[in-house]
């Protein structure tokens, strides 16, 4: 990521760039782009998050067994650290499984309430994550985090493509 800052002086642009990267290999490779070059089966979603003050680096792995995590959880941790320039100088490293098995019919939500679910809707590739807070005929109602702030939202089934469930 970079962005130019343009200052105008006695009829000159000067073009100030700031790079937020690390060179390796005398290419420009984020920590995303590292990331997913060394483990590109493995990693299902990185995101950022905000809570508050806090900043949380979220990534999800395709992995179920808790000692292959931990092993991973290090390595990433480590991979990171060559990276502190581009990332926030406070964050938290949130490191899960995506888990087994995850879909949910539309049918078998009852099952699901008061449990974090996540859903995508159609024709849309954003994923909401949320707790399953009420189910009606023809909509569903998530208790969603925004910034800190609960919001419960109510989507309409037949807008939604896919629900999974997510273990945290």
């Amino acid at each position: 990521m970079f962005f130019a800052n343009i200052e105008k002086h006695s009829n000159f642009t000067y073009y100030i760039l700031f790079f937020k990267f690390c060179k390796i290999r005398g290419e420009l490779v984020t920590y995303k782009e590292k990331l997913l070059e060394k483990y590109p089966d493995l990693i299902y979603e990185i995101t950022w998050t905000k809570e508050k003050d806090d900043s949380f680096l979220q990534i999800t792995l395709n992995e179920n067994n808790l000692e292959k995590i931990t092993e991973y959880s290090k390595e990433i941790s480590n991979i990171l650290d060559n990276y502190e320039k581009e990332l926030p100088s406070k964050y938290f490293l949130d490191i899960s499984s995506r888990g087994i098995n995850l879909s949910i019919q539309k049918e078998n939500l009852d099952n699901y309430l008061e449990k974090y679910i996540e859903i995508s809707l159609v024709n849309e590739t954003k994923k909401i994550k949320g707790i399953l807070w009420e189910i009606k005929n023809e909509t569903i109602i998530l208790k969603v985090n925004f910034k800190g702030q609960f919001r419960k939202i109510e989507y309409k089934k037949n807008n939604i493509n896919l629900i999974e469930e997510v273990i945290k």
